[in-house]
C-alpha cells in the first residue's frame, strides 16, 4: 500500500496515471474480463511480474499484495516507479492486503504498463495489462 500522505502528494503535484478520485477501494465495479498471473518478488534482489488481461467496459481490475517477515503476514507499501500511460491506478488497504486497482482510459484498447517499488525492501513488479472491449 502506498501511504496516504505520498498518495495525497502525487495527486497534489499531478502524477500520471495517480487518481485523485475520493472512492474506497472496497467498492470499486469490476470488470467484466479480470484475470491475473503474477510472480513472487523477493526482498531487495528480484523483480515481481504480474500479467493482467481485461476488458476495457469502465470497471476496475486489481491486485491484492501482502508480504511476510518471520512468519508474519503485513500489508506492504509501495511507491509507484512508473504510472500507466492509458489508465488510472487507485491504492488502498483491504484486509491485510495492498490493494492496487487499475482502469483504463475510455475507449483505450491495447497494451499498458506501470511499476511498483516497495518502500521497505525495494522489491520491484512490473505490471503489464492487456486490454479489450
Amino acid at each position: 500500500m502506498i501511504s496516504w500522505k505520498a498518495l495525497l502528494i502525487a495527486c497534489a503535484i499531478g502524477v500520471p496515471g495517480v487518481s485523485a478520485v475520493a472512492q474506497s477501494v472496497t467498492d470499486l465495479p469490476r470488470a467484466k474480463t479480470c484475470a491475473r498471473r503474477s510472480t513472487i518478488a523477493q526482498a531487495g534482489h528480484d523483480v515481481g511480474t504480474t500479467v493482467i488481461r481485461m476488458t476495457n467496459d469502465g470497471g476496475w481490475c486489481w491486485l491484492d499484495l501482502f508480504a511476510v517477515y518471520a512468519s508474519m503476514q503485513y500489508v506492504p507499501t509501495f511507491r509507484v516507479a512508473r504510472a500507466p500511460a492509458h489508465g488510472e491506478l487507485l491504492m488502498g488497504t483491504v484486509e491485510k492486503r495492498a490493494r492496487v486497482a487499475y482502469r483504463p482510459s475510455k475507449d483505450f484498447e491495447g497494451e499498458d504498463s506501470y511499476v511498483l517499488m516497495g518502500t521497505l525492501t525495494n522489491a520491484e513488479r512490473v505490471v503489464t495489462i492487456t486490454i479489450s472491449r
